[in-house]
């Protein structure tokens, strides 16, 4: 961009300032409030998603895996299966779930 451009275009917008303050204050207002907002309120970390475990070897190996699932903050196992339920298809979600 060409200096005398930049210059006029800088010029038109001390007018609208000096025209309008609170448009500055909104200028400044809003760009904190959505830093604030995205740095501290928001957060996109998963923590305590909702597990069904269905262990049906019961080894030493896939109960560990299951002992770290419990243990991981991550997720919580709300339900353990057991014996051979019938599965059946919810068709709203398109997710198997236990029978009720």
């Amino acid at each position: 961009m060409k200096a005398q451009r930049l210059l006029a275009v800088s010029r038109k917008e001390f007018l609208h300032v000096r025209r309008d303050p609170r448009s500055l204050g909104l200028g400044i207002a809003i760009p904190v409030v959505l830093l604030l907002l995205f740095g501290y309120v928001l957060t996109l970390d998963v923590d305590r998603v909702p597990l069904a475990v269905r262990d049906l070897s019961r080894t030493p190996e896939s109960r560990e895996l299951v002992s770290r699932f419990e243990g991981s903050r991550y997720f919580q196992v709300t339900l353990r299966a057991e014996g051979r339920p019938r599965w059946r298809r919810r068709s709203t979600t398109g997710g198997y779930w236990p029978p009720s």
